[in-house]
């Protein structure tokens, strides 16, 4: 599972320094530890209240994705099993 995240232009990220750029990785990297982990307390810590979080399948070349409230998410992911998927690539 992949989890993308919507609202800057593509001209935007041109002018990003390098520091914003890994703090924006390392946020990322953040939330996908913290959510491999279990730790719920820590991914809830990092959203604000009434958020939505996306993520994209890709499995056998369909890719799907999907919506949901943060409140949601974190209901089913308290009863998942703790994973690790480190980024690959940022784009």
């Amino acid at each position: 599972m992949s989890f993308i995240t919507i609202g800057q232009n593509a001209s935007d990220l041109n002018s990003l320094s390098v520091n914003d750029e890994a703090a924006v990785k390392a946020a990322v990297d953040s939330f996908l530890v913290a959510l491999g982990r279990g730790d719920v307390e820590r991914v809830k810590a990092l959203f604000l209240p009434n958020a939505n979080i996306g993520s994209v399948v890709m499995r056998e070349g369909v890719t799907k994705i999907y919506t949901s409230s943060f409140e949601d998410f974190i209901a089913k992911r308290e009863a998942g099993r703790n994973f690790e998927e480190p980024v690959r690539t940022y784009t």
